[in-house]
């Protein structure tokens, strides 16, 4: 998807974690794990829609106002995020 948006305003609302449930309905609540700010080797808890337990999630990867990714160990396996502010000729990807 190609937005016309300054890449700072992605980022405020990315590193905004508490908020993620304002545009990220499946999700109902977030937090960074106390103390941390949005930067490398922070934790994430997060609850999705329909469940009571949060899942932990680390940020490995972060590069302001240009990506993020987070990693979140299940019994399973292990899910990746990668968010990324890619700009192009008409916007931004």
């Amino acid at each position: 998807v190609i937005v016309h948006v300054d890449p700072k305003a992605i980022w405020r609302l990315w590193s905004d974690v508490k908020n993620w449930p304002r545009w990220d309905h499946g999700i109902k609540e977030s937090t960074l794990k106390s103390g941390h700010q949005f930067e490398e080797g922070a934790e994430v808890l997060l609850t999705n829609q329909g469940s009571q337990d949060p899942i932990a999630m680390k940020i490995t990867e972060c590069k302001t106002h240009k990506n993020f990714k987070t990693v979140c160990q299940l019994p399973l396996g292990v899910v990746i995020f990668d968010h990324h502010i890619i700009p192009k000729e008409k916007g931004i990807e």
